[in-house]
């Protein structure tokens, strides 16, 4: 199983390329939220190692692609194999808005 995500506002769809054209640092927080979050899950405790966390946590458009926007925050998607085995499933980060100084409305 594999998630893609795509976003749509007013009509237009939102990618990784258009947030961070609003703020040219978004990988290097969407990075370190993520390694903070991801320590305290379980899954990832169990089954994953940190050679393979510092992969999928690349600074790079396709390790944040799968995405979802609600009214608080943003959600990061992480598909198996990206950051742990298949076995810990799919893996969500949750970053509230304010962490990341973008527009998201």
């Amino acid at each position: 199983n594999e998630i893609f995500t795509i976003v749509y506002r007013n009509g237009e769809i939102i990618d990784i390329k258009s947030l961070i054209s609003q703020n040219n640092k978004l990988l290097d927080i969407l990075k370190e939220e993520s390694l903070n979050k991801l320590k305290e899950n379980e899954s990832i405790k169990q089954y994953s190692n940190e050679e393979w966390i510092n992969k999928g946590l690349e600074k790079s458009e396709e390790n944040y692609e799968n995405f979802i926007l609600t009214e608080k925050s943003f959600i990061l998607i992480f598909n198996p194999y990206k950051i742990a085995p298949y076995v810990a499933g799919i893996l969500e980060v949750e970053i509230p808005y304010d962490k990341l100084e973008i527009f998201v409305d």
